[in-house]
């Protein structure tokens, strides 16, 4: 059995107020994706500007319902050009059944991870068939830019 020990904090330390808050660089939705495939050098705004275009690349992509199907590549990259890609992975190959981005089941899993920075990537397992989904940049000068509509957020213009 282990036993707790207790670690002495200053008096001033911002961690006994209950009110002290991070720096807003520090949310998860400034920095990098746990769910996004490589290595790039960008801001905590410009990662901010790529969660959102994460966010907004699966809300127009998956209405869609695509299906992978094989035999086929093993790597499928869906995107609606801001420079971040949805990507399914086939794992077992061929597939013998088509894996439906129509499935309600799939696509809250696959929203849930574009809206959690710090949700990794996930395998989607099905019968006879195993896809891993994650994301991937593209376009890096496009996926850093922030999205056309972002003033009319920051203005609150829009509700």
């Amino acid at each position: 059995m282990r036993s707790m020990i207790p670690v002495p904090v200053r008096r001033g330390s911002a961690f006994r107020n209950p009110f002290y808050t991070a720096p807003a660089y520090l949310a998860p939705q400034y920095t990098k994706h746990a769910a996004l495939e490589g290595e790039f050098p960008f801001s905590p705004e410009e990662w901010h500007n790529v969660n959102r275009r994460i966010i907004e690349t699966v809300n127009i992509v998956l209405p869609h319902g695509y299906r992978i199907r094989g035999p086929g590549p093993r790597t499928y990259e869906l995107h609606a050009k801001l420079g971040v890609a949805l990507v399914a992975d086939i794992v077992i190959r061929p597939i013998r059944r088509p894996c439906s981005l129509a499935n309600p089941r799939l696509q809250q899993k696959i929203r849930d991870m574009a809206n959690d920075p710090r949700r990794p990537d996930f395998r989607h397992t099905y019968p006879k068939g195993k896809v891993w989904f994650f994301f991937r940049i593209i376009d890096a000068d496009l996926a850093r830019q922030p999205l056309a509509d972002d003033w009319i957020l920051e203005a609150g213009l829009y509700t």
